[in-house]
């Protein structure tokens, strides 16, 4: 019977192209694949996404870390790169683009604008609403505040026949879409009138997170929903207009304090 192979403890230095770094202890033998679940605990990086790179070596999930140490060596180097090939091949195929979507959405804004265009293309490509619902919800977490195309592509959506991407387009649009946003703003009154509830509150909420408190026509629009015949949306109305009206103080008292800041002009005595 063969002994146990020996334990070996080194530790792992894992830096990313962007200068992040943080420091791991592993026991030897260990798979780069087992290293690469210990980055997605510490970095929520999904293991599909990781290229490790030892020196001038970028090996597969089964090497063992142990080949990439000198003997004697008690530290290894790894340099993270992110790589969204793998994902962005499966997204071609029906059957993995679910979870594909799914780990995208998990990478959020480390996935780039790769990432931003992966899933906009399943937004309006895909036939099946639930690949169309993943991938809204997704584009929520990849697409940076104020990015034109992600929310023209989700006020697309919103007139999607099932009101589950409706509502999950409007939810994208109240992280995606910037405050003031006239277009948004008023794809999102439309949707105040949507005749199933579920989607009239998402579209209340929504309309605090993107109206700017000078805009009356919108915050009037949402008062009348204080008398919708669905109480979730009465009750998103009263929210939505307490979170609003809690906006403008805040920006009153932040102006109030400017001026108090302002130096007096000097007074000339007679």
């Amino acid at each position: 019977m063969a002994p146990p192979p020996l334990v070996r403890v080194v530790h792992v230095v894992v830096q990313s192209i962007a200068g992040e770094s943080f420091e791991i202890r592993v026991d030897l033998p260990c798979s780069v694949g087992a290293l690469k679940q210990r980055i997605f605990e510490q970095w929520n990086v999904p293991p599909v996404f990781q290229k490790l790179c030892m020196g001038s070596a970028a090996p597969g999930d089964y090497a063992d870390l142990s080949e990439f140490c000198r003997s004697g060596d008690s530290a290894l180097c790894v340099l993270l790169v992110i790589s969204l090939n793998e994902a962005i091949g499966d997204l071609k195929i029906s059957s993995r683009r679910l979870p594909a979507l799914q780990d995208l959405a998990r990478l959020g804004l480390r996935g780039g604008e790769d990432a931003v265009a992966a899933v906009m293309s399943c937004c309006s490509e895909d036939r099946d609403w639930q690949i169309r619902l993943a991938a809204v919800e997704a584009l929520a977490k990849v697409a940076p505040r104020g990015d034109e195309r992600a929310v023209t592509k989700l006020l697309g959506c919103l007139e999607h026949r099932e009101r589950n991407v409706r509502r999950a387009a409007l939810r994208a649009l109240s992280c995606v879409a910037g405050r003031g946003d006239a277009h948004a703003v008023g794809a999102v009154r439309c949707c105040l009138q949507d005749p199933h509830g579920m989607v009239r509150r998402a579209a209340v909420a929504t309309m605090a997170q993107v109206t700017s408190k000078d805009d009356r026509a919108a915050i009037a629009a949402v008062e009348r929903c204080r008398e919708d015949t669905d109480e979730d949306v009465r009750e998103a109305a009263e929210q939505a207009l307490m979170a609003l009206a809690e906006q403008s103080n805040q920006r009153s008292g932040m102006r109030s304090q400017c001026d108090t800041g302002k130096e007096e002009p000097s007074r000339t005595v007679a």
